[in-house]
Order: C-alpha cells, then structure tokens, then sequence
C-alpha cells in the first residue's frame, strides 16, 4: 500500500514507519525535520513542511491508499494541532478520495463505550487536569473525525507509552485501563498498520491494552 505518515518522526511514528517498510509498504512522510528519521530519511518520501499547513497536508494525502497519523501533543506547542490538522487532513482526503486514516490518540480520551464508574469518572477528572491540554486536543481532534461519517477512521487509544518490544499479544477495545497501564509503542504502531485493512473498528475509538 501506499502510505501517508504524520508525526513520523515521533517515538511511536518511527515504529509506524520502521514495520511499515518492513511489511513491504511504500511511505510518505510530513515532518519539519527530515534529519529527525535517522536511518529512514532515504527510505521513505519526504514532504517537508508543517502538519497545521494545509497545503502541505494536501501533498501528503495525495496519491496516498491511507493514512496513519501519530501526531503527538508537543509542549509549547499550539494546543490545537490535533484538531487543526484533522480538519485540513478530512478536507485532503475528501478531495482526493482517500478514504482510510488511523490515528493515534490517548487513553485518557474518554469515550461512551468504556462506561466509567465512579472511580474511573474520578481517575478521568484528575488527569483532564494533569493533561489538560493533551486531552482536550484529542477531544477536538475526534470531534473531527466523528463529523467525517464519509470517510473510515479509527482511533486508538494508548495508555502510557514506552520503548518496550513489539510482542503482539495486546488487545484493543472497551474500556480503557487507568493512567498506570502501560504499551510499547511498538505495539501501538502494530495495531495501527492493522486497521489499515480491517473493518471492525471503523467509526470507533478502541483502547489498545495488555
């Protein structure tokens, strides 16, 4: 397939572009700096430029089969990334008929499906305020998505992140363990190339958990 990859440089963004090229797939990548892909900088199709620029957006999307976004919150950075590129990101993928994206998320984006209880409406509470920012980037930017019922998306929710090894043996669905559940991002990128090709979380946000 032909891929379009945001936050390619990012931690979990390699992982997605290190399994991608190694699972035979031709990629495209959006970053501000190429020399942040190491190794993969001559590997994979470059566009330079930023993910809030629509125009530059447009030249990812274009000619792409899917898109995966791993588009990660950065400190002191605009506190609508997310959603600012995922409007511009819709408008790309509307016009040039590209269908499928699968975005990465995180877990204390509470959705209906996880049916929280007290403690867990508690737990949500106290790290809206932790990360304030991070989640309410990530409520904007499914917000959307949810809006785009044209297109096929899904996004996966993490829990904290870590450079643990791809093992596989992760689950995704209802509902979302605590703050102190942890996933490889190995494991998170893995997840992500296989919605590329299944249908079952189309139009949901699954947490992806041990």
């Amino acid at each position: 397939m032909k891929l379009g990859v945001l936050g390619a440089s990012g931690r979990t963004g390699i992982q997605i572009v290190r399994q991608a090229l190694d699972d035979g797939h031709q990629v495209t990548v959006l970053v501000r700096s190429p020399a942040k892909l190491g190794e993969f900088e001559d590997r994979v199709r470059v566009i330079q430029g930023d993910a809030t620029d629509a125009a530059a957006v447009g030249r990812l999307v274009d000619g792409q089969d899917a898109i995966l976004n791993a588009l990660g919150h950065i400190k002191g950075g605009a506190p609508d990334l997310a959603a600012v590129n995922a409007r511009h990101l819709v408008a790309a993928m509307r016009e040039r008929g590209v269908r499928r994206v699968v975005v990465q998320s995180g877990a204390g984006i509470r959705v209906a499906q996880d049916h929280p209880g007290f403690s867990g409406r508690a737990i949500a509470w106290a790290l809206e305020r932790l990360i304030a920012a991070q989640v309410a980037g990530g409520r904007a930017q499914m917000a959307v998505l949810q809006d785009a019922s044209d297109l096929e998306w899904v996004i996966v929710r993490a829990t904290t992140l870590t450079d643990g090894p791809l093992t596989g043996t992760y689950r995704l669905g209802y509902p979302a363990r605590g703050p102190g559940a942890k996933i490889s991002r190995a494991d998170v990128a893995h997840a992500m190339l296989g919605q590329l090709t299944r249908d079952e979380w189309l139009g949901q946000a699954p947490a992806i958990q041990y």
